[in-house]
């Protein structure tokens, strides 16, 4: 496997992590990965993974490190082009089995914090929820999304603003707005 550039985009739920790696993946023809929507395809498989997945997301927890991080690399084995991936890695159990998995295959350009208030991530998320088939876009959920990104997803941020790999963009403007400061980093990162 040759070394891959990869770029995380982290958030909070509603930050706009997919819909902006979506629009940047398209304007510099990256490939964007959801490690969420690899899970959600995942589930739709009678697999013994989507067993695995099953049980674990009946009783509330997180997808198995092990399992996201092999998805992801799975995904990215025949790619020459930069990663995007977003919503990953969510804890610190998630950045270990990560670095242990890819070790010597994975140049990580940069960590990109979509960093958006809770009220307005609600917002979007409950606008999002008429259209949407999550099952998770819910208010019940939300809750304990926002717990989990504030108790698990914040050393992560932290680890990586030490590591000097952290750029934080306002998210809480308009799709456009934040959109073009996105791609004012990537050009300088590329």
């Amino acid at each position: 496997m040759a070394v891959m550039p990869v770029v995380f985009v982290l958030g909070r739920p509603g930050s706009g992590k997919g819909t902006q790696s979506a629009k940047l993946a398209d304007e510099f023809n990256f490939v964007h990965l959801s490690a969420g929507e690899l899970l959600r395809k995942e589930l739709k498989d009678e697999t013994e993974v989507a067993g695995i997945l099953k049980t674990h997301f009946a009783k509330g927890l997180m997808a198995p490190s092990e399992i996201t991080c092999n998805l992801l690399l799975s995904e990215m084995e025949n790619e020459k082009k930069l990663f995007l991936i977003d919503g990953f890695p969510v804890d610190m159990d998630n950045l270990k089995m990560w670095e242990t998995l890819s070790k010597g295959n994975v140049d990580l350009k940069s960590v990109l914090l979509l960093e958006c208030a809770e009220s307005v991530s609600k917002q979007r998320i409950l606008a999002r929820s008429e259209t949407s088939n999550r099952s998770d876009d819910n208010l019940e959920s939300l809750s304990r999304r926002f717990e989990y990104f504030t108790k698990h997803t914040k050393p992560v941020i932290d680890f990586y603003a030490k590591a000097g790999k952290l750029q934080i963009v306002d998210a809480n403007n308009s799709v456009e707005t934040v959109f073009n400061e996105l791609c004012k980093i990537i050009s300088e990162i590329q």
